[in-house]
């Protein structure tokens, strides 16, 4: 790689302005050692722990981060929140446009370890009805019983997401 400049300039008074014009052979082929820089900030995932929630938590994470979708993994889905009743969380979701799905996964039945079982095939549950209903963005928020199913099929979640519909996927747990 060769390089060649030329310099000019002119003078007002005292000051001597100069123009330097720097020609630069470039090379023409790739450079692997540029960096990929992805500027899209991470899609939201929250993990929304129905156990002991307050109906005003629940309410203001809805109204703060309008989900797209609401996948509900309780196997006994109600919404009987603490000061407000199932009526009223219904209406908020649907007033926000989130689509509100089903997805019962049986906890219950599974040891107090989630990690034993198949976390990636309960977690793949979530891009495959995301895909099924055309929901392809976030934020996205799912419903479960308890903290310790949360804390164990966030990451899990994240993944699958990141893998099935690209981009970044940050969970959060909300109790």
């Amino acid at each position: 790689m060769s390089q060649h400049s030329e310099t000019s300039g002119r003078r007002v008074g005292n000051v001597v302005f100069l123009n330097t014009v720097r020609n630069t052979q470039t090379r023409s082929a790739a450079r692997p050692e540029q960096l990929v820089m992805d500027f899209d900030p991470p899609r939201k995932l929250l993990v929304v722990v129905a156990e002991n929630l307050h109906g005003s938590t629940f309410l203001q994470s809805l109204l703060e981060n309008r989900p797209t979708m609401l996948v509900d993994f309780r196997f006994a889905p109600h919404f009987n929140f603490t000061a407000i009743d199932g009526q009223t969380a219904r209406r908020q979701i649907d007033s926000v446009g989130t689509l509100y799905v089903q997805c019962p996964v049986p906890f219950h039945e599974y040891s107090s370890s989630l990690l034993r079982h198949d976390p990636q095939a309960i977690a793949q549950k979530l891009p495959n009805c995301a895909i099924a209903k055309g929901v392809m963005t976030g934020p996205l928020m799912v419903l479960v019983k308890e903290v310790a199913v949360a804390r164990a099929l966030a990451p899990f979640l994240a993944a699958a997401l990141c893998e099935q519909l690209g981009g970044t996927w940050q969970p959060n747990i909300i109790v």
